[in-house]
């Protein structure tokens, strides 16, 4: 759990120029120093999800807790569900449930109110998803769709709250990790999928886990950084960072980087307007 403090002043108006992205209208900022403090909760919970690697977590925004769902243990791919709520972890038992999976992507809706669940692989089974799942008040649902993007893991999945739907990039389809990425722009909207064609779009890419992708209310759009891109040799991890806004995309160039990585958590705070991100793989 990490905490944020420090002294806020008060908000400034103008003109600003976000990581080398222009923003042709008024908007409000704050600039703060701020110390960032995590703390080791797992002595103090009586209960835990096991052992999980590349799980999908999320803020539930309408039920008012965290859920965790899947993921890989030491026996394979999971189907549990984990809410935490008040300090504690419990595992909750819906009637139906996506199938055991890792590396699917997983964000709350604002917009239709519900957490969207997309994708996910199990290689006990060889098998990726392309279902759509809704949780609600404790409950799971598979959806229905009209259309739907092809089956996928490790790719980036933000709800755009300048746009007011979901965003889908990249991913993969196979575990060769060679010449499989994916670069295909999805947007979920009103309960369905459509795929949008820009004129622009970043490398094929994709994640250990989900891809580093959030919504940046500063800049209206959402925030893609870095990932896997599988071409030739093996391929290579990325330190690009690009934009996405009213289905567009857009690469910007900032002074200062993190260096190429994958398997990175990015996540926007709204306390202090700013997107954080933390560790990964470099590859070194």
């Amino acid at each position: 759990i990490m905490t944020v403090s420090g002294h806020i002043p008060s908000p400034l108006s103008g003109n600003v120029k976000v990581n080398g992205f222009n923003i042709n209208q008024k908007v409000t900022f704050t600039q703060t120093n701020y110390l960032l403090n995590w703390y080791n909760l797992t002595n103090s919970l009586v209960l835990s999800p096991p052992p999980l690697k590349d799980s999908a977590m999320c803020y539930d925004a309408a039920d008012g807790y965290v859920i965790l769902y899947g993921g890989m243990t030491n026996n394979g791919a999971s189907n549990q569900t984990w809410i935490f709520k008040n300090g504690a972890w419990e595992q909750i038992h819906p009637n139906n449930s996506p199938p055991p999976m890792w590396r699917e992507a997983m964000v709350y809706d604002y917009s239709d109110q519900y957490v969207l669940l997309f994708g996910g692989t199990n290689s006990n089974t060889n098998t990726y998803y392309a279902q759509t799942w809704i949780f609600k008040a404790g409950e799971w649902k598979e959806l229905s769709v009209n259309n739907s993007p092809p089956a996928r893991a490790g790719e980036g999945l933000a709800y755009d709250s300048y746009d007011r739907y979901v965003v889908l990039y990249g991913g993969t389809n196979n575990y060769a990790y060679s010449g499989a990425g994916l670069s295909d722009t999805w947007i979920f909207k009103g309960g369905q999928w459509s795929e949008l064609y820009p004129s622009i779009s970043p490398l094929d890419r994709d994640s250990e886990n989900q891809l580093m992708m959030c919504d940046d209310p500063l800049i209206n759009g959402v925030l893609l950084f870095g990932g896997w891109n599988p071409s030739g040799i093996g391929g290579y991890n990325l330190n690009d960072t690009w934009i996405y806004s009213s289905g567009n995309w857009q690469e910007i160039y900032p002074q200062n980087s993190p260096c190429a990585r994958q398997g990175s958590v990015m996540s926007y705070d709204p306390e202090i307007n700013n997107v954080f991100l933390f560790g990964g793989w470099s590859g070194i």
